[in-house]
C-alpha cells in the first residue's frame, strides 16, 4: 500500500467524470453534541487506487480507483483518478466490496432484560391479565408500538463480531414477542446512537413465540395465529372508529401504518406458510426469516412469491458413535444436513429475492465459508453477494445510501486480499463512513509475502515472508544460519526481530521498508546502521484459514450430498412423485360397500376420475384402464376416524382461557406427521383433527384426508362441515392439572354450564349487534356503530345458527343431559358427542335430541369419570337409535380402527358388514361428508383400501390405500421405500463420518502448527 499527494491537474479530469454537486463541501461533520476535547473530524478526500472494485454485484471494475469523501463515495472509476489533494493509497490489486447488511439482529439491545421477567415464585402459575402498563394492547405479547430505537445502545464488542464478517449496517430490534415492535437500521461504526441510526423506523418484527409474555395465552401455535388474526381485524375497526368515542390504543394506532413492512420469523417452512396466509388475508406487506429449511417445499413457497430473509447458519454435523446411537438419528436430520446448503440455490432457481442473515450462527461458523458453501451448492456468485449487500439495501428501503459503491452512497466497504468467494482469499479491513472500522489482517502486511534476497555486499541473505493462520512470519537464512521473526509494521514498512532458529545467539533487528517500486532493509551490524538493497524474487501463496484442500473436501461432500434426492415429505417414506389419480378396474374382489348393497362377493370395482365409477360384475375395462386381478382380495370404503389429533403442530390444545372458539386446527396442519403415513398403512384416508379438551369450548376443527406428500392446505377436505370441540368434565374444570391451576373458572360441573350460557348469551348478543349493523349500513338516516369483528364470538354464532357443528368432549350423564338441554334452549343441536363412555344411560334422551354418538371399543377405568365405562356403550346407543361410530383418539389406535370395530362385532352381536358401517359411513355422516365418502358408491369419491382378507380379521393386513383414486399406501412400494430410506441412512451416515475424518484431520493439523509455533520451529 503507498501513499501520495495527487496533483492539482487530476482534479480537471475528475470534474469532468463526476457531477460537480458531489465534489462540492458538506456538513456531515454537524452534530448537536458538543465536541469535548479535541475534535476528529478530518473528512477530506481519499483515493484508493490501483484496486479491483466490487461496485455491485454484478458489476466490476477490474482496475480502478474508489474515492471517497465525507463518508461518501464520490467516484467510483476505471483507472488512477485522484482529485486534487486527495490522500492517495495504492491497494496494489486488492479487492474492495460493498459492506455487507444483517436485516435481522438484536444489535444493540442485547443489554436489556426480557420485556417480563419471571420470578421463580411465580413460575408455572397461570397469569390471564396483562403485566404490562399503559394503554396497550389486553396481551403483553403484542407490543407493536414498542420503537426499538429509542433502547439502542451500540455494543463496541458485539459490533467488532459483526464487522469481522464484513458488516456494515444492520436492522434491529428484540426478538421478543408476537408483535414484537419497530426496528431500526444503524451502522456498526464507532459514534454516538443518534449518528449511526439509518432509519429509525424500519420493519415491523413479528413471529408465533409470545416470548417472556407470562400470559396464559396463547399457549399454542394456533392461539398465536388466532391472536395475530384478531389484532390484525382490531387495528381495521379501531381505525374505522376513530371519531367514535372508543378505547384508547397505542398498539392499535401503531398498526395503522399501512406503509409498514413486516418482518416474520418462521420456525420451519410449515410456519413460514401459515405467517404468509395470515398476512395475504389482511394483504400486509411481509419478508419472512427463513429456518434453511424451505427447500422442502419449494412449490408451495414459490407459488407465494415471498421476500425471504435466510439464515447463514448450517446445521451441525450430525454425532455418530457406535452403531445403536447412529441408528438414533432420524432420517430427516440427516437428511437436513446434507440439504441445507442447497436451500437459497433452489429458491434463487424459482426467480424468490433472498437476503442472508447471521442469526444464530455459532461461534465455529463463518459468514464467508457460509456464503461460499452456498455457491458450491449452486447459487450463482451475484445472487450471494447481492444476498448480503443489494438485497437487504432493498429490503430494508435503504438502496439510496447503502449496498453498493455507486456515487453517493456511504463509504461503507471492504477490502479483501482478492475474491472472496474463490476460499483462498480473505477479509483484511472494514471502512464505514470512509474511515476505517477494523483492521481484521494489516493490509499492506498481506501483501508482504514472497520470497526475497537481501542484498549484503559480501553475499546475498534470503528472506522468506509467509502467513501461517492469523499471522505474518518471516525467515531469514544468511551464512547458513537460519532466523525466524513475527512481521510487525504498516504502510509501507515492517519490522522484525529476528531470533536465532536454534535459540543460541544475538537478535537481529531489522526493517524492510518500500518505496514506490523500490525495497530496502535496514538494520545494524557492528555498530553501524547499513542501508541494503531487496529484491523481491518471487510471491508466495498465501495460507489462511481456508486451505484448498478443506474447499476440495467441501465439494466432494456437497456432490454426494445432492445425489441424495428429495422427497415428500423429505424424510422416511417420504414420495419421490405425488400420487394421481388413476382408472383402474379392480377384478373379482370382495367387496364391502357400507351401502345397501353391502358385502358383494367376485365383484368388479371401476374407478377414474377420482370417483367410483361403477361396481358389479364382468365391467368392461375403459381402452386407458389399468386392469389389477383381486381375486382373494377384499375392498372397502376408506377409513374414517371422527376425532383424532394427528397432524398437529404447536399444541393440541390451546390450554389458556376457558373459551377458545377463535383459534383453528386448519390453521396449524402438520403435512410431514409420520403418523399420516402409518395411518394409511392401517386403511385411514379421512380423519377429524380436533382441539384438545382443556378447555369448555376448544377451538374450530379441520376434517383433512390423509394425501401423503402433499401441503397441509392441500389436505383439507374443503366440502366437511364446519366444525367445533365443545368438552365436558374433569379436563375442562382442571380437576387433575395441579395446585397452582386453581383460578381459572371454571373449578365445577356447575360451573362449566354458566360459563357456557355465557359464551353463548354473548354470541346471541353479538349476532344482534351484526344484524342491526347489516340491516341499518344501507340507510344513511340511520347508519349504526359497525360493530368490532369478533373471531370468538362469530365462531359461536355459526353455532347459534346451525352453521358449525358441535362435537363435544363427554363422559358423565349429568353433563350430557345438560349441555343437550342448554343447546335445545338456544336453538341448535350438537352433532357429536365424542367417548361418551355413559352414553348408553342417555341413549334414549340422545335419539331425540338428534345426537350422535363416537365411542371407544372397550376402553375403561383410566381416569374416575370413565369407572362406569361398559364395552357394550356401542350396542345400547345403536339399538337406541342414535348414530354411532368409533374413533381413536389416538395416533396409534387409529392404525388399527378395524380392530375396534371387529370388538364391537363380538361384544354387540352385530355383523361385521355393519361392524365396518362403525368407521366408515357413520363417521362420514357425523362429519357431513356422507355424500362424498363412507361407501362404496358409484359417484362417491374413491377412497378405497385393498386388504389381503376380510377387514375386520385381526390377520389381515391393507395392501392399498387409494385416495380421490390416487394411490398413496401401497404394501410393495412400502418395501422399496423402507430399502431406499435404509440406502440413504447409510450413505449419509458415511458423509457423516467423512466429514467427521476431514475435520478430525484439520484439528490435529492446527494442533500441530501450535505446538511447532511454540516450539519456534518451522511448520
Amino acid at each position: 500500500m503507498r501513499l501520495r499527494i495527487a496533483p492539482p491537474a487530476v482534479a480537471v479530469l475528475l470534474s469532468i467524470i463526476l457531477p460537480v454537486g458531489l465534489i462540492a463541501p458538506s456538513s456531515a461533520g454537524d452534530s448537536s453534541k458538543p465536541v469535548l476535547g479535541i475534535a476528529d473530524e478530518w473528512r477530506g478526500v481519499v483515493a484508493l487506487t490501483d484496486a479491483h472494485l466490487v461496485i455491485s454485484p454484478d458489476r466490476h471494475i477490474p482496475r480502478g480507483t474508489l474515492v471517497i469523501r465525507d463518508g461518501r463515495v464520490l467516484a467510483a472509476a476505471e483507472g488512477r483518478v485522484v482529485p486534487a489533494g486527495a490522500l492517495e493509497v495504492n491497494l496494489d490489486g486488492l479487492w474492495i466490496y460493498p459492506g455487507l447488511i444483517d436485516p435481522f439482529t438484536e444489535y444493540g439491545l442485547e443489554h436489556l432484560p426480557p420485556l417480563y421477567e419471571k420470578s421463580e415464585a411465580a413460575s408455572g402459575t397461570p397469569v390471564y391479565e396483562k403485566l404490562s402498563a399503559g394503554p396497550g394492547s389486553w396481551n403483553d405479547a403484542v407490543h407493536p408500538q414498542r420503537e426499538w430505537v429509542h433502547d439502542f445502545r451500540p455494543d463496541r464488542k458485539r459490533a467488532t463480531q459483526l464487522l469481522e464478517a464484513g458488516i456494515t449496517t444492520v436492522q434491529s430490534a428484540r426478538w421478543d414477542g408476537i408483535l414484537q415492535g419497530r426496528a431500526f437500521v444503524a451502522s456498526l461504526a464507532e459514534d454516538d446512537p443518534g449518528k449511526l441510526i439509518l432509519r429509525p423506523q424500519a420493519h415491523l418484527f413479528a413471529s408465533f413465540n409470545k416470548g417472556s409474555s407470562r400470559q396464559s395465552y396463547p399457549a399454542s401455535m394456533m392461539g398465536a395465529i388466532a391472536l395475530l388474526r384478531q389484532v390484525f381485524l382490531d387495528s381495521q375497526w379501531y381505525e374505522s372508529s376513530k371519531s367514535e368515542d372508543i378505547e384508547t390504543n397505542t398498539a392499535l394506532e401503531a398498526l395503522a401504518d399501512h406503509e409498514a413492512i413486516f418482518l416474520f420469523k418462521s420456525t420451519d417452512e410449515h410456519t413460514l406458510l401459515r405467517a404468509a396466509r395470515v398476512f395475504k388475508e389482511f394483504d400486509k406487506r411481509a419478508i419472512y426469516v427463513g429456518s434453511g429449511r424451505e427447500y422442502r417445499r419449494l412449490a408451495d413457497i414459490s407459488s407465494m412469491k415471498l421476500d425471504l430473509v435466510l439464515p447463514l447458519t448450517l446445521p451441525q454435523r450430525p454425532t455418530v458413535g457406535s452403531p445403536e446411537d447412529d441408528a438414533s438419528l432420524a432420517l430427516g436430520k440427516l437428511k437436513h444436513w446434507a440439504s441445507a446448503r442447497f436451500n437459497a440455490a433452489d429458491l434463487v432457481a424459482e426467480d424468490l429475492r433472498v437476503a442472508f442473515t447471521t442469526a444464530g450462527m455459532r461461534d465455529d461458523e463463518d459468514l464467508w465459508k457460509n456464503l461460499r458453501l452456498r455457491v458450491e451448492a449452486g447459487l450463482p456468485p451475484t445472487h450471494a453477494l447481492a444476498a448480503v449487500t443489494t438485497e437487504p439495501a432493498r429490503m430494508l428501503g435503504i438502496s439510496e445510501i447503502a449496498g453498493d459503491l455507486e456515487p453517493g452512497k456511504r463509504a461503507d466497504f471492504l477490502i479483501a486480499s482478492g475474491d472472496l468467494l474463490s476460499g483462498e482469499e480473505e477479509l483484511l479491513e472494514v471502512w464505514i463512513d470512509g474511515r476505517r472500522a477494523l483492521v481484521k489482517n494489516e493490509t499492506a502486511s498481506f501483501r508482504l509475502q514472497g520470497r526475497y534476497d537481501v542484498l549484503f555486499a559480501k553475499a546475498p541473505a534470503q528472506l522468506d515472508i509467509e502467513r501461517e493462520r492469523k499471522s505474518i512470519h518471516a525467515t531469514l537464512i544468511r551464512d547458513s544460519k537460519e532466523w525466524k521473526a513475527k512481521v510487525l509494521g504498516t504502510m509501507g514498512s515492517w519490522y522484525f526481530e529476528f531470533k536465532p532458529k536454534n535459540g543460541n545467539g544475538d537478535i537481529l533487528r531489522m526493517t524492510l521498508n518500500r518505496v514506490g517500486n523500490e525495497w530496502f532493509a535496514t538494520l545494524s551490524e557492528d555498530g553501524r546502521l547499513l542501508r541494503v538493497p531487496v529484491q523481491k524474487r518471487e510471491s508466495s501463496p498465501r495460507k489462511g484459514r481456508n486451505e484448498p484442500d478443506d474447499l476440495r473436501e467441501s465439494g466432494r461432500i456437497t456432490a454426494a450430498a445432492r445425489a441424495i434426492g428429495q422427497t415428500l415429505p423429505d424424510g422416511p417414506f417420504g414420495l419421490e412423485e405425488l400420487p394421481r389419480p388413476r382408472t383402474v378396474l379392480f377384478r373379482g374382489a370382495t367387496v364391502w360397500t357400507a351401502d345397501r348393497q353391502g358385502v358383494m362377493k367376485n365383484t368388479d370395482l371401476l374407478i377414474a376420475g377420482g370417483k367410483i365409477v361403477e361396481i358389479g360384475q364382468d365391467i368392461s375395462a375403459p381402452r386407458d384402464a389399468e386392469v389389477i386381478e383381486s381375486t382373494g382380495k377384499h375392498i372397502s370404503p376408506g377409513i374414517i376416524d371422527e376425532h383424532s389429533h394427528l397432524a398437529i403442530s404447536g399444541r393440541v390444545n390451546e390450554a389458556s382461557h376457558s373459551v377458545t372458539s377463535e383459534v383453528r386446527i386448519g390453521d396449524v396442519i402438520d403435512p410431514d406427521d409420520i403418523g399420516i403415513y402409518r395411518a394409511l398403512a392401517g386403511g385411514v384416508t379421512t380423519a377429524h383433527l380436533l382441539h384438545g379438551s382443556a378447555n369448555v369450548i376448544g377451538g374450530q376443527c379441520q376434517v383433512i384426508k390423509l394425501r401423503w406428500g402433499k401441503s397441509a392446505e392441500e389436505m383439507k377436505f374443503s366440502k366437511a362441515a364446519k366444525t367445533i370441540k365443545f368438552a365436558l368434565g374433569e379436563n375442562v374444570k382442571q380437576s387433575n392439572w395441579g395446585d397452582r391451576f386453581t383460578t381459572r373458572y371454571p373449578q365445577s360441573r356447575m360451573g362449566v354450564e354458566a360459563i357456557l350460557r355465557d359464551a353463548l348469551e354473548r354470541a346471541r348478543a353479538y349476532g344482534k349487534r351484526v344484524r342491526a349493523f347489516e340491516k341499518s349500513k344501507n340507510n344513511s338516516e340511520f347508519a349504526g356503530k359497525r360493530p368490532r369483528r369478533d373471531l370468538q364470538l362469530e365462531a359461536l354464532l355459526e353455532v347459534l345458527e346451525s352453521r358449525r357443528d358441535v362435537h363435544c368432549h363427554s363422559y358423565v350423564q349429568s353433563e350430557i343431559l345438560m349441555l343437550m338441554r342448554l343447546a335445545e334452549e338456544y336453538g341448535f343441536r350438537i352433532k357429536t358427542f365424542t367417548h361418551i363412555l355413559e352414553g348408553y344411560k342417555v341413549a334414549t334422551e340422545m335419539a331425540e335430541h338428534g345426537a350422535s354418538a363416537s365411542t371407544f371399543s372397550d376402553w375403561w377405568a383410566y381416569k374416575f369419570e370413565v369407572y362406569d365405562a361398559i364395552p357394550y356403550n356401542v350396542c345400547l346407543l345403536r339399538e337406541a337409535g342414535v348414530l354411532s361410530s368409533l374413533n381413536s383418539d389416538s395416533d396409534e389406535v387409529i392404525r388399527r380402527l378395524h380392530h375396534q370395530a371387529a370388538k364391537a362385532v363380538m361384544y354387540c352381536d352385530m355383523s361385521e358388514a355393519e361392524g365396518m358401517e362403525l368407521i366408515t359411513i357413520n363417521p362420514a355422516a357425523q362429519l357431513g361428508v356422507d355424500r362424498y365418502v363412507g361407501s362404496l358408491t358409484p359417484g362417491k369419491d374413491a377412497d378405497i383400501v385393498v386388504w389381503n382378507g376380510p377387514p375386520l380379521d385381526t390377520t389381515s393386513i391393507v395392501e392399498q390405500t387409494w385416495i380421490d383414486g390416487a394411490l398413496y399406501f401401497d404394501r410393495e412400494r412400502h418395501r422399496l421405500m423402507a430399502a431406499r430410506d435404509s440406502e440413504t441412512r447409510r450413505r449419509l451416515l458415511d458423509l457423516v463420518l467423512e466429514r467427521k475424518r476431514d475435520d478430525d484431520r484439520r484439528k490435529r493439523k492446527e494442533q500441530d502448527f501450535d505446538m511447532r509455533h511454540r516450539q519456534g520451529v518451522r511448520p
